[in-house]
C-alpha cells in the first residue's frame, strides 16, 4: 500500500524517519483503505532511501513523502459470520457494530423473522422467547451485502435468520 505523508517543517531532522513513521500510523490505522478494507496495523515500511525522498511544497515549506507500507488488514465477506454489539435499534431494524466503530451492520426487520418491535422498550423481542435485542445487546449474524461507503467506513446489510446466528446476550453485554 502507499500513503502520501505531509510533514511540517519542524520535524525536518535527525528523527524525520521516525515522524514519518509515527505520522503514518496515526493516519492510517482504523482508517477504511476503498479497495482492500479497514487497515488495522501498519507492520512494515518501505526501504529507509525511499521514506527519505520528499518533495517541498513551496507555498507552505511542508515536505511531501510518499511511504510504501504493508498492513494487517480487515476486511469483510458476503456470507461471513460476525459477533456484533448492537448500537442502535428502531422500527426498521437494528444497526450494529463488529469490532472497529466504522465498520456498521444494519439488519433490517426482513432478516429477522419471529421477532416483534416494542416501541415503549425500543427493542426486538423473540417470538419464541429466545432473547430480545436492544440497545448493547451481542448479536451472532451473517453478512448478506459489504460497501465500502467512504474512507472512513464499511457498511453491511447483515441476518439473524439461520442455523445458529441471533441473540448471544441481552442488553449492555460487553464486546
Amino acid at each position: 500500500l502507499q500513503y502520501e505523508v505531509l510533514m511540517h517543517p519542524e520535524t525536518f531532522g535527525p528523527n524525520l524517519k521516525q515522524y514519518i513513521h509515527k505520522r503514518l500510523r496515526d493516519d492510517v490505522e482504523g482508517s477504511v483503505h476503498d479497495t482492500v478494507g479497514v487497515i488495522v496495523a501498519v507492520i512494515k515500511f518501505a526501504d529507509d532511501q525511499d521514506v527519505l525522498r520528499g518533495i517541498i511544497e513551496y507555498e507552505t515549506g511542508h515536505a511531501s513523502y510518499v511511504v510504501d507500507y504493508e498492513a494487517i488488514i480487515y476486511r469483510p465477506f458476503k456470507n461471513e459470520v460476525l459477533d456484533a454489539k448492537v448500537t442502535l435499534v428502531h422500527e426498521h431494524g437494528f444497526n450494529a457494530v463488529a469490532g472497529f466503530s466504522n465498520f456498521t451492520i444494519f439488519v433490517t426487520r426482513h432478516n429477522m423473522p419471529g421477532f416483534s418491535y416494542k416501541h415503549e422498550e425500543e427493542r426486538w423481542e423473540d417470538d419464541e422467547d429466545r432473547g430480545s435485542v436492544s440497545r448493547g445487546s451481542l448479536i451472532r449474524l451473517r453478512v448478506v451485502n459489504v460497501e465500502f461507503g467512504s474512507k472512513s467506513e464499511v457498511r453491511c446489510v447483515g441476518t439473524i435468520n439461520g442455523d445458529y446466528l441471533g441473540v448471544l446476550a441481552d442488553g449492555d453485554a460487553d464486546f
